[in-house]
């Protein structure tokens, strides 16, 4: 037998007795029995005893996620889409976002940290040395982006902008 089976066995053995033990232990005893009992449990080799048995984090195995089944043209285009990657499909009209449509931006969303609308600073602070556009601007501008590519002959016609 293992010591930290044994270990195991014994505090098992004397937690399902406990309440009988205790009562035959005088009031002094009893406290002071209640005080070991519980920094044993707080110690470190007897939470490695009782938890022994328990699978460590690093042995669990992951549950591993139901795999994705797309429909044959969804699967397609996917695949399309996928062989396109790093290659340049469509370059489309530039596009000026100025300090002045960030700041408008940011005045009407109420965000006005200093990343986007202080340029003094920007240029000392930024990782970039310069002012960014708010991240929910950008996204204001797809429809805008989205706009230079000829609707009437898409590059992918079964793909959707969701």
């Amino acid at each position: 037998m293992k010591v930290t089976n044994l270990f195991k066995d014994k505090v098992d053995a004397i937690s399902a007795h406990q309440s009988e033990f205790m009562n035959w232990m005088s009031p002094t005893l009893r406290d002071y029995w209640s005080d070991f009992l519980g920094k044993a449990q707080n110690s470190f080799l007897f939470s490695n005893v009782r938890d022994h048995n328990q699978p460590a984090v690093n042995e669990e195995v992951a549950p591993q996620p139901a795999p994705i089944v797309l429909q044959p043209e969804a699967q397609k285009l996917y695949d399309e889409l996928s062989g396109k990657i790093g290659e340049v499909i469509h370059t489309g009209d530039w596009v000026h976002v100025s300090q002045e449509r960030i700041n408008q931006f940011g005045a009407v969303t109420e965000d006005m940290q200093w990343i986007h609308t202080d340029p003094e600073r920007a240029s000392v602070e930024s990782p970039f040395k310069t002012t960014i556009a708010h991240g929910f601007l950008t996204l204001a501008l797809l429809p805008k982006l989205t706009d230079s590519v000829d609707a009437d002959k898409p590059l992918f016609p079964t793909a959707k902008l969701v």
